[in-house]
This record gives structure tokens, sequence and C-alpha cells, in this order.
């Protein structure tokens, strides 16, 4: 860096060959980044600069390349003794957050953790009838209201009716 706090590259480069045209960066040719010398600068555009210079190492490798170092390295791996949570079972498991031997021993436990915590689920939420045509509904998400998209449709423009109601009385005064 210059005195001034301007990089020295840049000042050699302007001193010898005027000003860096808009959207360029000096670029050492020999690649030594201490080798100021105005013979070894030269102005690229950006996108060609960030090219010469793209990611070395783990960022330029292919999507396979990486696949096949992750796959080698966890055949490195040696597997762990690891008792499962549900039934007590010991099984050999190469990941770090193992829990359970199988997907049936997984379900069990949650499902008992279900009922000790008093959560609803899906399988568990009652019918709620649907405020447009009253027909009784068990919905995915607790936050839908109606039974199909055409109730929720007559649902909105019906609620958006009532606001407009209540703001044309607001502004009327009719309502103090």
């Amino acid at each position: 860096m210059a005195r001034d706090g301007r990089l020295l590259h840049r000042a050699v480069y302007r001193h010898h060959f005027g000003e860096i045209p808009a959207g360029h960066d000096v670029h050492h040719m020999d690649e030594d980044k201490t080798n100021w010398a105005p013979e070894n600068l030269e102005a690229l555009p950006r996108s060609e600069h960030l090219r010469k210079h793209r990611p070395r190492g783990v960022a330029a490798w292919s999507k396979e390349q990486r696949q096949e170092c992750s796959w080698q390295a966890w055949a490195k791996v040696a597997p762990r003794d690891v008792t499962c949570q549900e039934c007590g079972e010991v099984f050999q498991s190469t990941g770090m957050r193992a829990k359970f031997c199988s997907a049936k021993c997984k379900c069990r436990h949650y499902e008992r953790r279900k009922v000790r915590t008093g959560r609803v689920y899906v399988k568990t939420r009652l019918a709620k009838p649907c405020p447009v045509c009253g027909e009784a509904f068990r919905p995915d998400d607790p936050r839908v209201k109606t039974c199909s998209p055409e109730c929720s449709k007559a649902h909105r423009k019906h609620t958006w009716a009532m606001r407009r109601e209540g703001r044309e009385a607001e502004s009327s005064g009719a309502g103090l």
C-alpha cells in the first residue's frame, strides 16, 4: 500500500499509463503481487480479471468432485455403538446424531411423546364447521377457516365487505 492509503500497484499503473479505465482492475501478469514493475501490470476488465483469479481448491471443484470427496470421507468413518432410545438395543452407526435403531422405534418414540406433551396433531384434530356452507371438515393447518377454495373466496368477499362497511360507518360518523 502507498503512504497515502492507495494500493501501490494501482498508483504505479496510473503513474506510467494514466487513469485506470472504468470497470477495469490492475492485474499482475506474473501473479506476483510484490512485483510492481510497470511492464508486469495490465488493466483487465473486471470479469476477465476474476476469471483469472477464480476460486481454487474445494470451491473450484465440480459437484461430482465434491461428492466423491464426501463419499471418501464418510467411508473412513468407523461405525460406533449406539443405544436405541426407544427399545434399548445396541446398534452400529456412522452418523453423529443417531438415536434409534429403526424407523419403527423412531415413530413409536415420537407417538409416545405426543401423548405425553399433550400436543394436538393433524390426526387428532377435531372437525370444525365451515363458516360459509356449514359443512364439517378437518383442516391440515389450524389457520384454515373454510372447507374449500370456493368457500374461501366467498368468505374473503364477505370479510372485505364487512371491513368496507365498518370504514364507511367510521368516516360518515354513523358510529358516533
